[in-house]
This record gives structure tokens, sequence and C-alpha cells, in this order.
């Protein structure tokens, strides 16, 4: 069955990013200071973001406060409302009424989610959307009904922060409104807010790359949101203690660098606000592999020397077993093969190619041989030799995996291992893995330019890559495992000395 993919994948350098990278562009180089640069200028990004998603919160719901404070002054309201409280409790169809109150309500207050007429007893005499409220006494000391405990004492506007509403079995926040007769209180108005206005402004995620993301949190540290990562709701059901939550409730707003609620490295920027008497915490994120990935595709021919050298320097042990193959798929030269678990993938004779393994552990693993002739090579001295029959295998091989065999949300779960005895496709390989979505974090090298060749094996269990480096001066191979090395996340941060926390 064929995988869904919304079109940003395949083009994933969004805005943000994109100012990210011209930001950099005034700063390429790998001092410190320039390090610090890139980092704030990222914070001050999120920043702006955070911004204006609050603002555009506090909008939205100072308005609608204001619409439903001024209920008690709408005399058409009133009149209806005061005709149903005069009937008491013994209810009649008056067809009228209601058509006029929805049409009332449509007009004027449309885009609440709901309308409850009740009386200084709690009980709701009538309602828009006639839910399992409708008839029912809400005050009452046995229902943890935020609602239901904060009536008896609201005797002005108020705003009744959200929570799971069982009648309308979703989460809804209440502007409530008393409605007085003479100088005594008759009962109140009661407006449902939903939450998709709120998610609505929250996952407008455009200019945030595939990992930035902006949520809200209560006091409680309970989102108010629904999470770009997370299958299913999250809204009142996802609890989260990060350091983002603790320092905007001790410090009230900040960036830094943390663990997000999927302990994965993000930039952060939180600040905790106050919405009608209610305290929210709005964090806007984007994992740090990200940025750092933009980071790299600006600065690397600057640093290309000392990456090559800190690759070299990252490799594993070279005094490993090889993986006991049961089933091995041979790979030849200009293809690959998948396999799953329960079976290896091979190729040999790896010298002026290279090999490029991409796996999903315990799931798949891929295996290229990709060779010269190859667009990862492209430079003018390969146009000249091969002339236009180069081809782009890995390109194919990533266009199989992202419609075929993941979804947009497990890219991150891929892993990918280069293998050769040389560094000239490494610079094609990168920019076919970075233009879907690749990030550095992801990725990792087994580097040998001592070796005359290498055989690669892949094995999708866990997802390891062996190389058993081939020279003319030893009679057996030297063995390497991925498993022992730096991925190029680590190595790109060797490299230029970045610090999470710089003076």
């Amino acid at each position: 069955m064929t995988k869904t993919h919304s079109p940003d994948l395949y083009n994933f350098r969004s805005p943000l990013i994109l100012l990210i990278s011209v930001f950099l562009g005034l700063n390429l180089g790998c001092t410190k200071s320039e390090t610090k640069s890139f980092r704030d200028n990222t914070f001050s990004l999120l920043e702006s973001i955070r911004i204006e998603n609050k603002n555009e919160i506090l909008d939205h719901f100072q308005s609608q406060f204001q619409i439903a404070g001024r209920a008690a002054n709408d005399p058409r309201l009133i009149d209806i409302f005061l005709e149903y409280y005069n009937q008491g409790r013994k209810w009649s169809i008056n067809s009228n009424l209601e058509y006029n109150l929805d049409k009332h309500f449509v007009e004027h207050y449309g885009e609440f989610y709901d309308l409850l007429f009740l009386d200084t007893t709690g009980f709701v005499f009538h309602s828009i959307r006639q839910e399992s409220d409708y008839k029912t006494t809400l005050i009452s000391d046995t229902l943890p009904v935020k609602l239901a405990k904060s009536l008896k004492s609201i005797n002005s506007s108020s705003f009744i922060d959200y929570e799971h509403y069982c009648p309308s079995d979703e989460p809804a926040a209440f502007m409530v409104t008393p409605v007085n007769i003479g100088t005594s209180g008759a009962g109140w108005l009661v407006f449902q807010e939903p939450i998709n206005r709120v998610n609505a402004i929250l996952t407008n995620r455009q200019g945030m790359g595939r990992t930035g993301e902006v949520y809200l949190v209560n006091s409680k540290n309970v989102m108010l949101s629904e999470s770009r990562f997370i299958k299913g709701q999250t809204v009142l059901r996802k609890k989260i203690r990060t350091e983002a939550i603790n320092t905007a409730l001790r410090e009230k707003h900040g960036n830094k660098i943390i663990a997000d609620y999927r302990n994965v490295p993000v930039f952060s920027s939180f600040e905790i606000f106050d919405l009608l008497g209610t305290d929210w915490i709005i964090i806007a994120e984007i994992d740090e592999a990200e940025v750092l990935t933009e980071y790299y595709r600006q600065v690397s021919k600057e640093i290309y020397d000392n990456l090559i050298t800190s690759i070299k320097n990252a490799a594993g042990p070279k005094e490993i077993s090889i993986p006991r193959i049961l089933s091995s798929q041979k790979v030849d030269m200009n293809e690959f093969v998948g396999v799953r678990p329960g079976q290896t993938a091979k190729t040999k004779g790896v010298s002026t190619c290279t090999a490029v393994a991409i796996s999903f552990p315990g799931k798949f693993s891929y295996l290229a041989h990709i060779s010269p002739t190859d667009i990862s090579y492209e430079s003018e001295d390969s146009r000249f030799i091969f002339g236009d029959d180069s081809q782009n295998l890995l390109g194919r091989l990533l266009q199989r995996i992202l419609y075929f065999d993941i979804y947009n949300y497990e890219i991150d779960s891929l892993s990918v291992t280069l293998v050769a005895t040389h560094e000239e496709s490494y610079e094609g390989i990168l920019k076919n893995l970075f233009e879907v979505g690749i990030k550095i974090n992801q990725i990792k090298f087994l580097f040998n330019p001592a070796a005359n060749y290498v055989d690669v094996i892949v094995d999708p269990v866990d997802g390891q890559v062996t190389a058993e480096w081939y020279s003319m001066n030893n009679s057996f191979p030297s063995i390497e495992s991925d498993l022992y090395c730096k991925n190029l996340e680590q190595v790109f941060k060797r490299t230029i000395s970045y610090a999470r926390e710089l003076p």
C-alpha cells in the first residue's frame, strides 16, 4: 500500500530554516562567536513566532470575551432568555422562539460552540445544542467540573479554563456573563468556547520546517493543543514536565536548548502569559538537529578538510566479529536491495564506488552500491569522463522508501551509513539526503582511505552496518561497525567546537 506524504516533505527547507540560513550566510565560519550568533539568531526567530502566535491567541480570546460580556446588554438575547426563564422548569416546545434564538446566535455569537441559559441554581433551562447538559443542574459538589464549581462565585463576566466537558465529549472553555432582573441575579449566559480555534492557530506550521512546533500548556503542565508528533489527541491528555515548562513557571520566559517532551534536543523559546486571569505557557521549538543540518549546509565547504579529519577520527574499533549471516542478499554495482529481519544484504569490492545503507531498525534495511557514473559523483571531471550517462541511484532508493515503506513522521527513525575508501561522493550523497529531510544526526560514515576496497553487510534487526576493509598489505580484513561510530552531528559539533551554552 502506498504511503501518503505532504508536499513539504520534499521541500523541507521552510521559511524558518531559510531565514536561519540567511542569518548564517552573514556569519559563515566556525569560530565560537559565529556559532553563538547562529544559535542566537535561531532563538530570535523562534521568539518572533512564539510572540506572533501568543498575540493571535490573546486577540481571539479577548475579542470573544468582549462579545460574551456585551451579551448581558443585548436586548434581543435577554428577551429570549427571559421568555425561557419565565417558563421555569415547565418546558414546552416553542419552535418560533428556538428559530429566533438560533438565528440570532449564528449572526452574533457564531464563533462559540454553544450557549447555555442557566438559572441561579445552575439549571440549564435552554441551550443551542441541547446536549446532555440540557435540562440538568450543573452546580453540584459531586461534579468534578470547573464550570459547575465556579458558578456559585461568579458575579461578573468570567473565563473558565479548558477542561474535558462530558456533554460535548471534548475540551471546552467557558465565558460566563451574569443576567440580572432589576437588582437580583436571574442566572447566567454561558458561552462554550471550543478548542479548535486554538489548534487552528498553533497547527498552522507554515514556516516551521519538519520539526518546528508551537504548543500550549496550562499551569498544571497539561497540553492545551495537539502535538505534531504524537498520534491521537494530546489536548488535556498529555502531561509534560520539561525544562522549558519549569523555567517558564519560575522565570516567566526564556530560550534554551533542552530535551522536549519526546526527549529530543530542541531549540526552545517559552513564555508564561496571562489569558483572562488564567496562566498559560506557550512554547515554540524546533529540533536542534534540523537547525544544525542547515548550519552544516552553510559552512561545510569552509570546514571540509577539518570535517574529513574528524570523520576519520570518529572510526570505531577494528576488532569486532562479523554478524552471523543466516541468509544474505547480494547487491551488485549500480543497484540496491532491500531486506527484512532474518536476512542481511551484502555488497563486495567497493573501491572507487560508495556503499550506502539505509535502515529502519527492526523493520527493513536497504543497501545501495553506487558507482562513479552516478550523479552523486557529479563534477567537471566525472562529466568529462562519463558524459551524460550519470544516474541517481540513491534518489530512486529514497523515493521508494518515502513512498512505500514509511509515513512522514517515521523519517526520523531512519539511519544512514556511508561506506567508502574516499570522499568523492559524500557531497552529492549528503545533498540528496538533506533534500528529503534526513538530518545530520541520522548519518554515519565508515571511512578508510588506507584500504583498497571494502565489503559491506547490513543487518535490519538493529540496522548495524559492518565494513570489512581490505588492503594489499594485510592478508585478513580489518572489521568496523557503525554501531561504534559517531554520527555526523557529533562530528560536526566537534569540528566547529559547538557548545549548547556559550558565553
